[in-house]
This record gives C-alpha cells, sequence and structure tokens, in this order.
C-alpha cells in the first residue's frame, strides 16, 4: 500500500525527524539498532493497514544518537464529521506496537524526541494518536506522560523460560497439571507447524467467535490469517492439539521473535470444550519454545485487560506478570475539539481531551471502532472456551 501524497499526509525527511514508508530500507535499519518486537516490523504494518483500512507508517526521530521509532497505522476520520479529507488520526498496528526508544536514553533526550513525534504529527495533519504499549518493553512511562495520558488496563502474564522446566512445570495450577496429564492419557497430542491444519483452525475459530458473540470485526477471514502467516512467515507458527482420532481439538497461533514468544489467537472445537484441550497447547508450546531457547513466553491478559476468567487460566501456566497500558495523545486540540463538538458530545471533564479513560478518541466513541478498542485481548478466548 503506497503512502499518502504529499497534500494528505506531508512527510519530514530531514536529519532529525522523519515518517518512513515500510518500502524504506531505514525502517529496518532503525530497528536493528533498539530492542523492539514483530509488531515493529514493515511488513507487519503493511498487513495490519491492508486489514484495518488505512496507511502503514513509522515515525523515526534520532538526536545525540537516541532514537524514538512509533509505527503507525494512519486512519481516515469517519465520514459522518465533516472533516477535510485531509485530517487523520492514528493507531497502532493491531497488537504491542508501541512507540519504543533506546533503553537508557536520557529523559530530556527522550522528552526532545518525543516534541519531534507530536510535532510532525500536527504538521502532517494528524489530530490524535491511539497506542498500545508492549509489557515485555521498556517503556518509559513519565515521559509519555507528558504528552498525554498513559491509561494502565491490567496485568498480563507471562512465563520465565529461563528457569528449568521442572521449575516452570511445578508452577502450573493444580487443575492444569491433572488435566494435561488426562488429555494425554485419553489419546490427545500436539503438533507444531503443520500448516495444512490452518483450515481447521479458521473454522474453530469463527465457531468460537460465534460463541462469545463479539463484534463482527473480530471475525477475522481465512485470508487475514493466511495473510499473517505470509507476512511473518517462520516468525509464526501454528500449534494444534489432536483428538485420539486425529480431528482439532484446539489450536493457537504464536509469534516467536528476539526469544520471545507470544500468544496471539486461540480457538477451541466445541465438541472438545469440557476437556479443555488448550491446557495441552499451552504445555507443548511453553516446553517447544524453552527448546529454542527462548527466554519469555507472554500470554497476555484477559478480555479488555482485565482479571477475569481468562486472566485466571492463563495464571494456571504462571503467577508472573506484567502491567499493560496505552498511550493517548492530541496532536492538535483545536481540530479535536472541532470534532468532539461535530460529534455532539460534551468536551471531556479534566484538563485534557484525553482524560477519557474508556475510550478514545472522544470522537470517535459512538461507533465504537474496533481499532480504537483498548486490549489486544479482545479476539481471545475466555476460560470456557478454553
Amino acid at each position: 500500500m503506497k503512502m499518502a501524497s504529499a497534500s494528505s499526509t506531508r512527510l519530514f525527511t530531514n536529519a532529525t525527524r522523519c515518517l518512513l514508508s515500510p518500502e524504506e530500507c531505514r525502517w529496518r535499519d532503525v530497528l536493528a539498532r533498539m530492542p523492539h518486537d514483530i509488531y515493529h516490523l514493515p511488513e507487519y504494518a503493511r498487513f495490519s493497514a491492508c486489514h484495518e483500512g488505512g496507511e502503514p507508517a513509522a515515525f523515526f526521530s534520532e538526536r545525540d544518537g537516541a532514537l524514538l521509532f512509533v509505527p503507525l497505522i494512519i486512519m481516515p476520520l469517519p465520514g459522518d464529521l465533516g472533516a477535510p479529507e485531509t485530517w487523520r488520526d492514528a493507531t497502532s498496528p493491531y497488537g504491542y506496537a508501541s512507540p519504543i526508544a533506546m533503553p537508557g536514553t536520557p529523559a530530556d533526550v527522550l522528552a526532545q524526541l518525543m516534541s519531534d513525534f507530536v510535532q510532525t504529527c500536527a504538521d502532517s495533519n494528524l489530530v490524535s494518536g491511539f497506542f498500545r504499549l508492549h509489557p515485555t518493553l521498556e517503556m518509559p512511562t513519565p515521559v509519555f506522560e507528558r504528552f498525554g495520558s498513559v491509561v494502565f488496563h491490567g496485568d498480563t502474564v507471562y512465563v520465565d523460560l529461563r528457569k528449568p522446566i521442572a521449575d516452570i512445570t511445578k508452577g502450573y495450577r493444580t487443575n492444569h497439571t491433572v488435566g494435561i496429564r488426562k488429555l494425554v492419557r485419553d489419546g490427545f497430542t500436539s503438533v507444531i507447524d503443520e500448516w495444512h491444519l490452518l483450515p481447521a483452525f479458521q473454522a474453530a475459530y469463527k465457531q468460537t467467535m460465534r460463541r462469545v458473540s463479539a463484534d463482527t470485526f473480530y471475525f477475522f477471514s481465512n485470508r487475514y490469517f493466511e495473510d499473517l502467516h505470509d507476512a511473518l512467515g517462520d516468525r509464526i507458527h501454528l500449534c494444534c492439539v489432536l483428538g485420539a482420532t486425529g480431528e482439532v481439538a484446539a489450536a493457537g497461533l504464536f509469534s516467536e521473535y528476539r526469544r520471545l514468544v507470544q500468544y496471539l489467537f486461540g480457538a477451541s472445537d466445541e465438541r472438545f470444550l469440557k476437556k479443555a484441550p488448550s491446557k495441552l497447547m499451552f504445555d507443548t508450546m511453553i516446553r517447544w519454545a524453552r527448546q529454542r531457547g527462548d527466554e519469555l513466553f507472554h500470554l497476555g491478559g484477559g478480555l479488555r485487560a482485565r482479571a477475569d476468567s481468562l486472566f485466571l487460566f492463563k495464571q494456571g501456566f504462571s503467577t508472573l506478570t506484567l502491567g499493560y497500558r496505552t498511550f493517548r495523545a492530541v496532536f492538535d486540540r483545536s481540530r479535536y475539539s472541532m470534532l468532539v463538538e461535530r460529534r455532539g458530545l460534551e468536551q471531556p471533564s479534566g484538563a485534557a481531551p484525553e482524560g477519557n479513560y474508556g475510550f478514545f478518541p472522544d470522537y470517535r466513541r459512538p461507533t465504537a471502532a474496533p481499532i480504537r478498542d483498548a486490549s489486544p485481548e479482545c479476539t481471545r478466548l475466555q476460560v470456557s472456551e478454553l
């Protein structure tokens, strides 16, 4: 997908700050110099933008050898707001595609880099931005708070794969251990990267979304998962749990990148729900990841980052947690206020428009646009489906 023309999203290309397109080599060159995840890759940005209906880009700024990098999906504003077509807003690509900076960057230098970011977005006709912060990467939240709001949503679960496997499994909740053993006794097995089974995962996923009455947005098409596989290649893995007669009882998609494994999507066939086959799936992936030398397995949190039954299910594999936060910024306050008024809403209370913690930006609130949902967990399974 091509970047917008200069008439809609103006690109800066001086030595200090710029907006990059995924086709530019500098995107990868910048990432090679700092910690990052799959969500920051140009191919993931292209994939995400294609399926979210926006344009992929990334902000980059450098000062005194310090770097700031922010992947973006530049989105058109809702048509009923009557805003000029050149006005846009931005969100992070779906998942934990947070702004990232080099660890140890002095706060004053990072503040300058963030100032570059806000000014570039404003000059590029972006009204606001919504970003999900990565739980496992170092986040300079005090500096972010100087340029917007940082909102804590809840904890996510992770497994420390650097421990001996006996210590890891010893930390499983008893009912998880018992359930895994029973699945094995009943003839359930696991296979990894048998991609001819992807259609079975896709069918189970749609079945699961219907069971939980998910929003239409989350009924991802078969093409979505195929494109995700094409975009990430050997960085994404499919784990399937097979019943005694070979049917796919549960399946999940997991990313593996820079010694970090993450749970992306999961589904269970309703015929096997009572047996909770995904317990075997997670156990399989934990053992597999540790054998490959990975260091961290991030299971994520509950639905909308709440401490719900899904979160408690994941805690059955580990009690270690990391906080999940979002960063919200208003780049042009006068335009933001105008859009809120056109939506027929009162201005949010508090010192800044981004003070509403439940939904951002306010001018999108009535449409409940899925890309502004705070949690990457909204497509994950509830415990009854696990």
